[in-house]
């Protein structure tokens, strides 16, 4: 049951990642480096990449992966399930 329960808990994580990198994408972008590092080095985030358009990809230690236009709106979303 606390495996199922720990799951849940990592989609909520998911969740408000997510929210805050459209966030800070959107109205501080200078301070995204730092808040994805923080992610990753809290094991939230796997890797952070801007890519070469702008775009900003994120993958989850779970290999989930959310890639950001660089308004902060979601382009891509692929969550891994069991």
């Amino acid at each position: 049951m606390s495996h199922l329960r720990e799951e849940k808990k990592m989609e909520n994580y998911k969740k408000i990642i997510i929210t805050a990198i459209s966030m800070v994408i959107k109205y501080e972008p200078i301070k995204l480096a730092r808040l994805v590092r923080t992610y990753i080095k809290d094991n939230f985030l796997h890797e952070g990449e801007i890519l070469e358009n702008n775009d900003v990809k994120l993958i989850f230690t779970d290999q989930s992966t959310v890639v950001f236009d660089k308004s902060g709106n979601i382009v891509l979303k692929t969550f891994k399930g069991k």
